[in-house]
């Protein structure tokens, strides 16, 4: 079973992010598998493959893509073509990049391949896998949605009472849970009440909106990451045509640095099988993204000190 298969449950959570995370984690596993399944999500919807056969499943193939690096694109004799992850089979080329491979599926299906035989893709220029950036953030996603909550539940009781007797206590419960459900409460005047009973004020400042920004700039910086245009600081009107340029260019090279690496494996794939009948093309998903902005425009620039 691959990593990317795994259930987060119990002791498989912990197993998989590690014993560290998960004890700072304690309470919100919930909370980061939500944005650990999303950003996976959005991070393997950038990209189409035209021409594709039917019996190559894509969504899959992008999932490998994202948690190994790469697969191999081959033809079986029997089956047709297909994109599966592999294992290395003997030794590297003068540029490390495997020579015989054993390519698998999830059913048992094995076959090994010669270097005429198949044809890598990789998922970005470095040939590594970037799960593990995407669980990096979607575990500081976690902790602010969980900070943010903490914050707000602060805000509920923002001072505490004391009392020096049973019965001062007894009346401060029924008091509270009076206001909890809305009804009025009135208090006697006089030294049952003033004396004995204090407040203490809890100190949690109000600060869910600044976490809120933060959050928001967080996601934008994954957006950037995926390759998924954005606007960058979601809290500023205007940018500045310096600050715009900025934004697409990290954004340009994340969707250039993953759409190379596919479009030479597809270029490959052509030549070597084009016998076959296989003729692929890739290209960035025609997808309107986040805040009505698309490929074609990160974001408006004004003018310089505007």
């Amino acid at each position: 079973m691959i990593e990317g298969e795994r259930m987060f449950k119990g002791r498989e959570f912990d197993r998989f992010i590690g014993q560290e995370v998960t004890d700072k984690l304690t309470g919100i596993e919930d909370t980061f598998i939500r944005w650990y399944n999303d950003l996976q999500q959005l991070y393997s919807s950038v990209f189409k493959f035209e021409g594709m056969p039917l019996i190559v499943d894509m969504a899959q193939v992008e999932q490998w893509l994202m948690y190994r690096g790469s697969v191999a694109f081959f033809i079986d004799e029997e089956i047709g073509p297909l994109i599966l992850p592999y294992t290395t089979q003997g030794s590297l080329n003068a540029y490390g990049n495997p020579t015989t491979i054993r390519a698998y599926g999830l059913n048992g299906y094995q076959i090994y391949l010669n270097p005429d035989q198949y044809v890598i893709i990789y998922d970005n220029c470095m040939k590594i896998p970037n799960i593990r950036a995407l669980r990096q953030y979607a575990v500081r996603l976690a902790r602010t949605d969980n900070t943010i909550d903490v914050n707000i539940e602060a805000q509920k009781t923002p001072t505490l009472l004391t009392a020096e007797n049973e019965a001062q206590l007894n009346s401060l419960k029924l008091a509270y849970r009076k206001m909890k459900t809305g009804q009025p409460v009135i208090a006697e005047i006089g030294n049952s009440v003033n004396n004995g009973v204090n407040s203490l004020t809890t100190g949690a400042p109000m600060v869910f909106n600044e976490l809120q920004n933060y959050k928001l700039n967080l996601l934008a910086e994954v957006l950037t990451f995926c390759g998924i245009p954005n606007r960058g600081d979601p809290k500023r009107e205007r940018l500045i045509t310096t600050e715009v340029s900025a934004i697409n260019g990290h954004v340009v090279h994340e969707r250039t640095n993953r759409l190379q690496t596919r479009q030479k494996a597809v270029d490959e794939i052509n030549m070597k099988f084009g016998s076959y009948g296989i003729a692929l093309s890739v290209d960035f998903a025609n997808v309107d993204y986040n805040i009505g902005l698309n490929d074609n425009a990160v974001a408006t620039p004004e003018k310089e000190g505007e």
